[in-house]
């Protein structure tokens, strides 16, 4: 340990003593407590050396790991006039992109919706002024599909990319059900009353039977006043990762009450297809690029 403070960038930078000697790698304070992480860790030399020794002969009798690029932002935006297009068209529907699994309801959002939602957002902003924050969460309901929270920077210039949002159902318990029920029988009629299913844990999405890779696996936390949080899935994939090419889509979802427990659903084909026809405009920008640069 050392009391003296390094930049958040210079963290992982060698240590040297007065002589001009390297004596460490400067590391993270993994501490709770703000005053410790407020110090600096030093690994010291000989021990990085070890580490990387052992790294060196253990490469050379290991195999190899498979050489598979992993996806990137796409660097190409998506036209606007494509999208201020859809716009006019009302496309955008978003009853033609969802689907349920045993304790979740899941979204796919592609840059139509995502701006759609964004214009619709600011016209009724316009009209009524800017209320609360997250109203439908506030009150223990789901949030709009394309409200991102802490991540709607992200989506605020509409990335050509797909979201796949799993959010936890909102169900009523059977003993509530029950309870209910014998109100009435004394003349109470009690609305329903309804509570989130346990929260997203991870998905996996297959193109036939290969696992596809997401650009981003973001998790999405919704803060609540009766209880502490629901977590929601985000997803965002590469443009082309899921489509009729596939033949078949498959979600694998887990929660964090089993989070062994998987349960796998198949995505309608006329939903990949919509998905698809979305991106068309996207995919006709990329192939007229000649030099492979936005």
């Amino acid at each position: 340990m050392a009391d003296f403070r390094l930049a958040p960038g210079s963290i992982g930078g060698p240590v040297f003593s007065t002589g001009g000697g390297v004596v460490g790698i400067s590391s993270v304070v993994d501490d709770q407590d703000e005053r410790r992480r407020r110090d600096a860790r030093i690994v010291p030399v000989d021990d990085a050396c070890e580490v990387v020794g052992s790294a060196k002969k253990a490469m050379e009798t290991s195999q190899r790991p498979i050489a598979a690029r992993l996806p990137v932002e796409p660097p190409w935006p998506f036209p606007a006039d494509a999208l201020d297009r859809a716009l006019q068209r009302h496309e955008g529907n978003l009853s033609l992109y969802q689907m349920s699994a045993s304790d979740f309801d899941i979204a796919f959002l592609t840059p139509v919706l995502v701006y759609a939602a964004q214009h619709n957002t600011q016209q009724a902003d316009t009209r009524a002024g800017r209320g609360s924050t997250r109203p439908d969460v506030q009150q223990g309901r789901q949030a709009a599909p394309t409200d991102f929270g802490d991540w709607s920077d992200y989506f605020a210039d509409v990335p050509p990319v797909l979201v796949v949002r799993v959010t936890p159902k909102l169900a009523e318990s059977f003993w509530t059900t029950i309870a209910r029920g014998a109100a009435y029988t004394q003349g109470v009629a009690l609305p329903p009353i309804k509570h989130f299913k346990p929260g997203f844990s991870r998905m996996h999405a297959f193109c036939g039977d290969v696992e596809v890779t997401p650009i981003h696996p973001f998790t999405l936390e919704q803060r609540l006043p009766e209880t502490d949080a629901i977590r929601e899935g985000l997803y965002v994939f590469d443009p082309q990762a899921l489509g009729p090419h596939c033949k078949s889509v498959k979600l694998v979802l887990y929660s964090e009450k089993e989070p062994e427990k998987q349960d796998a659903r198949a995505v309608d084909p006329r939903v990949i297809e919509r998905i698809w026809q979305d991106f068309a405009p996207y995919r006709a920008l990329v192939a007229t690029s000649s030099d492979g640069r936005p």
